[in-house]
């Protein structure tokens, strides 16, 4: 295939790219990261970057040949050699994504095996959308820090469907992948070892839990099995990796690992998670519910735990949204709204009057809520237009939609809006949450949980209010719902300390009962009823 380069201004750093390639998934084959807060969509604007006057006509964008000096980088394509300057503001840091902490257990006791006083671990939680990283002392069992940064496969879509067919496609697409997602926890890591004083040598472990397409290919195994029915894993043991200078530069003597994954859409996060919260030892009734781009949710019950995966899709963390957007800096992360006018009042990410860029999950799930409060939504999900007149427009195509932000004229942004099309994606996904809880408890033999313990990025900023309206979480919740942070992150933790946790997480792997929602005829309907808001 044709090659061009990407000429790096000023400090002429050149990188080779595939003709017709993107220019943000190029720089971050070369561990450059840029900011793309909308996954890709050119909505956001934050991949901005500036073209060398004879560089503009060797890129196209969506709409053909551009000529404009700035581009974004996400959505403009390499036709030829080209030189550019990527400006500070555009470039990834450490707090571009932020996701729940890693919450260690009461009481925690450090154990395991003995390492030199200096000797570090990363323990990885490898989210299809965001990757959050902690350091670890090996010796002392101490965490040193923590952050997040947005997966960069996003290019590739923004769900494990998206990237599971783009590997089927294309050939090199698994590599790309594999690549994009190494060279991200990479720089993660980096940016930790810098913010503790100390240095990559120092680096010997990374245990890493994820969803189970994410754990395939970061072992470099095609994930197209799980694009297919049956949905069946290459495999589910735990796998030690190892990547060699041209791919993993900071430490290549890294010892890599990942935990067990129960089925193809049951990874080793949900059991990581399990392990953080001992589920094993709560009362039966305990409902570990893990909210991300998929819902995975586990049940104790009376003889063992039950298992299963909700094919939620992107929208609770801003993904499949005309205006959603991770939970970074611009997002709309809570709503209010005037009862009598119908006005929207929120809150963002960041620093307030700098003009909202999108919504983020927490933000649409709260803005719904105060949508129904209010009846300008109806239960079957459609706009009430006549409830208070004036508060509910259109968007461009002409359909009803409620405007949450105006358009920022002065920095170029356009309204922040929620439409008829993002209420249906909202209706799915927490249809198919809601559906997966309530066939669990059935098959359990019980009408409502006893504890809910919500995970994830998502589940750590949701109100419990907003959360029972929209109804996301059965009603009977209510006072029931403990958020325990980021439990997968945490569980990695725990292995990464103490290497005995990989038996335990391979026992509770073997022992769980995994329903497959798909194959049980009592879930459509479930699906169906809980479309409906309460």
């Amino acid at each position: 295939m044709k090659q061009h380069t990407l000429t790096l201004l000023p400090g002429r750093r050149v990188i080779v790219c595939r003709d017709g390639e993107f220019i943000a998934p190029a720089l971050a084959s070369a561990g450059i990261f840029l900011r793309t807060d909308c996954g890709g969509k050119g909505v956001c604007g934050k991949c901005r970057v500036t073209l060398s006057e004879s560089s503009t006509d060797r890129v196209s964008g969506d709409g053909g040949d551009t000529k404009e000096l700035h581009c974004l980088a996400c959505r403009t394509k390499v036709h030829g050699d080209i030189e550019l300057t990527i400006p500070a503001a555009t470039l990834m840091t450490a707090t571009a994504v932020t996701k729940a902490p890693a919450l260690l257990p009461s009481g925690y006791t450090p154990a395991g095996e003995d390492f030199r006083e200096d000797d570090l671990g990363v323990a990885v939680d490898l989210g299809t959308t965001t990757i959050a990283l902690y350091l670890v002392s090996l010796s002392s069992k101490k965490l040193l820090g923590s952050l997040s940064v947005k997966n960069p496969q996003t290019v590739f879509g923004a769900d494990v469907m998206a990237r599971i067919d783009a590997v089927r496609r294309n050939d090199e697409a698994l590599a790309t992948q594999r690549t994009l997602v190494v060279r991200a926890i990479e720089w993660g890591c980096r940016e930790l070892l810098t913010q503790a004083g100390t240095q990559a040598e120092q680096l010997k472990s990374i245990v890493a839990v994820g969803n189970t397409t994410m754990i395939h290919i970061l072992a470099g195994v095609s994930p197209a099995p799980l694009g297919v029915a049956p949905y069946a894993p290459v495999f589910t043991d735990i796998r030690r990796l190892a990547f060699d200078d041209r791919v993993f530069t900071l430490a290549p003597s890294t010892r890599w690992t990942t935990l067990p994954l129960l089925s193809g859409f049951l990874g080793c996060d949900i059991v990581s998670a399990a392990l953080a919260v001992d589920l094993v030892n709560a009362p039966p009734g305990t409902l570990l519910v893990d909210i991300g781009t998929n819902g995975e949710i586990m049940l104790k019950n009376h003889d063992g735990i039950y298992a299963a995966s909700c094919a939620t899709g992107p929208a609770f963390e801003g993904g499949a949204l005309s205006c959603g957007m991770p939970a970074v800096e611009g997002a709309v992360d809570r709503v209010t709204i005037d009862p009598d006018t119908g006005r929207a009042g929120f809150t963002q990410i960041g620093e307030p009057g700098t003009g909202a860029t999108g919504i983020c999950g927490s933000g649409i799930i709260g803005a719904m809520a105060e949508l129904l409060r209010t009846g300008l939504v109806l239960p079957d999900g459609r706009f009430d237009t006549r409830r208070i007149p004036g508060a509910v427009g259109t968007d461009a195509e002409g359909l009803p939609a409620y405007t949450i932000a105006p358009e920022n004229k002065a920095s170029g942004f356009p309204p922040v809006l929620i439409t008829q099309k993002d209420i249906r994606a909202l209706q799915l996904a927490k249809g198919a949450l809601m559906a997966g809880i309530e066939l669990l408890l059935k098959r359990a033999g019980m009408d409502a949980p006893t504890e809910v313990l919500l995970a994830g990025a998502f589940g750590s900023v949701l109100r419990e209010d907003d959360a029972l309206a929209v109804g996301m979480l059965p009603q009977g919740s209510r006072g029931k719902i403990r958020f325990v942070g980021n439990a997968a992150g945490t569980g990695a933790v725990l292995a990464l300390c103490d290497r005995k946790k990989f038996s335990a997480m391979e026992a509770l792997a073997a022992t769980t009962r995994v329903f497959n929602l798909a194959d049980d005829p009592a879930f459509n309907e479930l699906f169906i009823n809980a479309l409906s808001f309460p």
